[in-house]
């Protein structure tokens, strides 16, 4: 039997559209065809045989339609479930605004967070970049797409890349809210693939659907086998990468370096035929690295080391909204946040915080006056050097008196040594204290510790020699002070001790105090300041009820386990659970969901970079709040002359503002009304594996129901409706239009009828009579009918099929032309669009690498050597780039039209539907 590619086939008692037949190689030779499942169970999924030896092979001829009410007819109630439920399951292609994502979500779906799920719809390969704010649900819009694209057929493999914290948060949500089982990629998982498999497994292999922490996708033990599992390119692919912001390049004074994560990510990303990145915060206030990161999602639009200037470019792939704009159309769904500055003044003049303050400026001056002729990274060692004593001082005199030590004990072993160290090359924790995405947020808060001294020790000896004796006289000085003070309450413990005094615990001070139902939590960027935190706190709250469950501690390197107990301790009733204070460091920044009975946060130090500021508070300024308004506070000391950190926040902010801003519209104007009440699904993975697992594939349809029904009506005139869907598949079986027509009729008895048939409606009067039809389905009163009425249709029901399908058949053939020529527009439209695309990032590249090329020496004046390193490898990046733009002009707007091909159509009987007069 002679088989060609784009027919339909039964194989293994499932319908398979084929895609590709390989003829013998020999006479009597088998041949090998490639076949893509067509079942609703199971579609999409490749399956190769040798068609010879195929005990069931066959071709599909036209739908048969013997089977509908050849066993009775259905419940009504039955019948409407089946009916709805192939209605939902709908998908096309030729209109992007149409999806059935929200209707598989156990949720209650927000209008705005249908635009993302628009966005990425209208895009050949999905590029989206998700970045509305802190709190507002980029997991819920991400699992949307997601969902849609998984009922499109569009993707068979995803991976979700996380910060570590929140790798369980996002499988229990991707489980409960979508009905998506995901399996964690970690140590464990394996380990335990090793053992079940061999060493030799690849463990990628072994599922479909992963989340893997940025901490390990970092590592190329992990990375090395995701790459073979996708090959150079896998069709069908979706990478979402969640806190996308931290795969950037790495800020730096002037031009922003590649890290391991970017590398890594960059990699691995190009791989995936679809990408979605979820941030806040997406922009580090570096363009070059924002450019980069662009690029990354996007290299059709973007690319490294070119600024984005163009809005529209921006608006294509990126969806924006802030709080403030979707409050202003509804403010019931999100918080107000108040900003609340706590003064910390009259101090006097001898105060710890402020004389060392003022002794640690006059330490800088000197050092750089010392250092002023010194090689460039001897001079940024020793300004990191500087920079973490200030960070820390502003942090807590505990951390900046610890550091100090470290400080100046390298500075004394130096002396001894009496020469130089090797130029320092990673130095990131004088920086900036890891956060939650960072390779040592599952270590130990002592190694961090250690690796934060050796960090300190490595940096202070590269500019340790030729040390001034005023120098050495101011560090023993601050050391003296340091030391007096680290165990001591400052103004700030004092202001916080009266806050929880006025809102958590009224009689704080006597023993046996009750406290409120109020919770806070208390943000820190060091492990010391942590731990003096919780050591004053636990000293001012001494003798209340339950001293000891009220403050609890989040922080890095804690376990899974004791860092969920925590979240659920936190987020409890406080009737039921006595914890009140958190005190967390950025560990708990990214992704924590806090929000439940707390609407009060405390910085007691402000990271310099803003966006950890705006992911801290983003723990509280959520969606789902209990609260009204949440409460953002952070200490202000007047007398001190700090402003560098509130001057270089002020300056990115507005370069973040300028370059972003929002972007996209708040809510589509032409989204439709959702349902009031999503579809709980959560069940949805197991009714598949109970389906699979039945004797008969083809069962719980065909045997169970007779897909025919009757329905009482108030309409005078008895009706009869014939249902069928029609299914366009693309490359891979991939659905490209599926839609339900219908055919409807006044019904005349055969024995009134004659030799002449049943005349069809118009569309207008079919339209009416499909009312009629869901009002009977849905009203309990007319879905009764007696036996003998259903007994009398049933006989007839074979002639009326036989009357109206080829008048279903040739509304199948004008729908089908109209679908396959909308679909032949858009492609041609898209590749249109691609072709121009690409075109203009040429252009924009070229003109980049010439402005370069003339400003050279005035752009690269001051630039250390890696940020020398990393415009030299963005500048060949230009050039090959540039090379393989040539390439993408033939072959993606190919592509393009390709992936809107029609290669089947089929339509299937969905049903023979009578409405039968109450009258009668």
């Amino acid at each position: 039997m002679s088989i060609q590619a784009g027919q339909i086939v039964r194989v293994r008692s499932r319908q398979y559209l084929v895609e590709e037949i390989t003829e013998p190689v020999s006479q009597g030779g088998d041949t090998q065809v490639r076949l893509f499942c067509l079942e609703d169970d199971a579609q999409g999924q490749q399956l190769e045989v040798f068609w010879e030896r195929e005990v069931d092979a066959q071709l599909v001829g036209a739908s048969s339609w013997e089977s509908v009410a050849s066993r009775g007819f259905d419940n009504p109630r039955y019948f409407s479930a089946y009916l709805h439920a192939l209605r939902w399951n709908c998908v096309t292609s030729t209109n992007p605004k149409l999806f059935q994502a929200p209707y598989r979500a156990g949720i209650e779906v927000k209008a705005y967070q249908l635009e993302p799920l628009r966005k990425a719809l209208l895009m050949p390969r999905v590029s989206l970049f998700i970045a509305d704010d802190v709190g507002l649900g980029k997991t819920i819009e991400a699992g949307l797409i997601l969902r849609e694209m998984l009922i499109r057929q569009k993707i068979k493999r995803v991976v979700i890349s996380c910060p570590p914290s929140v790798v369980r948060q996002w499988q229990e949500e991707m489980a409960s809210r979508f009905g998506l089982v995901f399996q964690v990629f970690d140590r464990d998982f394996v380990a335990a693939r090793r053992r079940e498999r061999g060493y030799g497994i690849n463990p990628w292999t072994t599922h479909t659907r992963f989340i893997i922490s940025h901490a390990l996708l970092r590592d190329e033990a992990y990375a090395a086998p995701l790459r073979d599992w996708l090959g150079s390119f896998s069709a069908g692919s979706m990478l979402i990468l969640d806190e996308a912001h931290n795969a950037a390049p790495a800020s730096s004074s002037k031009y922003a370096i590649d890290s391991q994560l970017t590398k890594t990510v960059r990699d691995i990303a190009r791989c995936f035929e679809h990408k979605l990145f979820l941030s806040a915060t997406p922009h580090n206030g570096h363009s070059n690295s924002f450019a980069a990161l662009l690029e990354i999602l996007d290299p059709q639009r973007f690319c490294r080391g070119v600024p984005v200037r163009s809005k529209k470019l921006l608006d294509a792939v990126m969806v924006r909204r802030l709080k403030q704009d979707l409050r202003e159309i509804d403010d019931r769904d999100f918080p107000e946040r108040q900003v609340i500055p706590v003064i910390v003044d009259k101090l006097p003049e001898d105060a710890p915080e402020l004389k060392l303050a003022h002794l640690l400026q006059e330490y800088r001056t000197l050092r750089e006056e010392r250092l002023r002729d010194a090689p460039k990274s001897t001079q940024t060692a020793a300004n990191l050097v500087i920079t973490s004593l200030q960070k820390r001082l502003l942090s807590s005199i505990e951390a900046f008196a610890r550091t100090l030590r470290v400080h100046r004990s390298a500075i004394e072993r130096q002396a001894e040594k009496h020469r130089t160290s090797a130029t320092p090359r990673n130095l990131t924790l004088l920086v900036q204290a890891p956060g939650s995405d960072d390779d040592r947020a599952d270590l130990a808060e002592e190694e961090v510790q250690a690796e934060e001294d050796s960090q300190m020790a490595v940096a202070t000896q590269t500019a340790a020699l030729e040390i001034t004796q005023q120098e050495l006289e101011l560090l023993e000085e601050m050391s003296e002070i340091a030391e007096a003070a680290r165990y001591q309450p400052d103004g700030r413990i004092e202001k916080l001790v009266e806050w929880i005094r006025a809102n958590l615990c009224p009689d704080l001070g006597k023993r046996g105090a009750t406290w409120t139902n109020r919770r806070v939590l208390i943000f820190t960027e060091y492990t010391d300041t942590k731990r003096y935190l919780e050591q004053q706190l636990q000293i001012a709250i001494a003798n209340s009820d339950r001293e000891n469950e009220r403050i609890d501690t989040f922080h890095g390197g804690m376990g899974e386990e004791r860092r969920e107990a925590i979240k659920a301790a936190f987020n409890a009733d406080p009737s039921q659970h006595p914890l009140r204070i958190l005190i967390a460091t950025d560990a708990a920044r990214e992704g924590v969901n806090l929000q439940n009975y707390c609407a009060d946060l405390f910085h007691f130090d402000v990271p310099w970079n803003p966006s950890r500021m705006e992911q801290r508070n983003g723990r509280i300024d959520r969606k789902l709040q209990r609260e009204s308004v949440v409460r953002c506070h952070y200490f202000v000391l007047p007398q001190r002359s700090e402003d560098r950190v509130l001057d270089v926040l002020v300056r990115k902010t507005a370069t973040i503002q300028d370059e972003l801003g929002s972007l996209s519209p708040v809510v589509e104007k032409n989204i439709s009304k959702l349902l009031d009440q999503g579809i709980r699904v959560s069940e949805e993975c197991r009714l598949k594996e109970a389906i699979a697992a039945a004797d008969s594939t083809d069962g719980f349809l065909y045997d169970e129901l007779t897909r025919a029904c009757v329905c009482m009506t108030d309409d005078p005139v008895p009706k009869v409706i014939v249902l069928g869907r029609l299914s366009l598949y693309g490359e891979r079986a991939a659905r490209l239009h599926d839609e339900i027509i219908t055919v409807a009729a006044e019904w005349i008895a055969p024995e009134a009828r004659g030799r002449g048939r049943l005349r069809p409606l118009t569309e207008s009067e079919k339209e009416d009579a499909l009312e009629v039809l869901e009002h009977s389905l849905a009203t309990p009163r007319l879905r009764d009918v007696s036996p003998s009425v259903q007994d009398r249709f049933q006989a007839y029901a074979p002639r009326d099929v036989e009357d109206l399908i080829p008048h279903l058949d040739r509304r199948a053939e004008v729908l089908t032309e109209r679908a396959k020529k909308k679909l032949q527009e858009r492609g041609h439209k898209e590749a249109a669009e691609m072709k121009k695309l690409l075109e203009e990032q040429r252009d924009r590249i070229l003109k980049r690498e010439k402005e370069t090329q003339q400003e050279y020496r005035q752009l690269t004046l001051d630039f250390i050597d890696n940020e020398f390193r990393q415009l030299e490898a963005d500048r060949r990046h230009w050039r090959i780039r540039v090379a393989e733009l040539e390439e993408d002009l033939i072959k993606e707007p190919e592509r393009i039209e390709k992936a809107y091909q029609v290669k089947a159509d089929r339509v299937e009987p969905v049903g023979l539907v009578y409405l039968w007069p109450v009258s009668s």
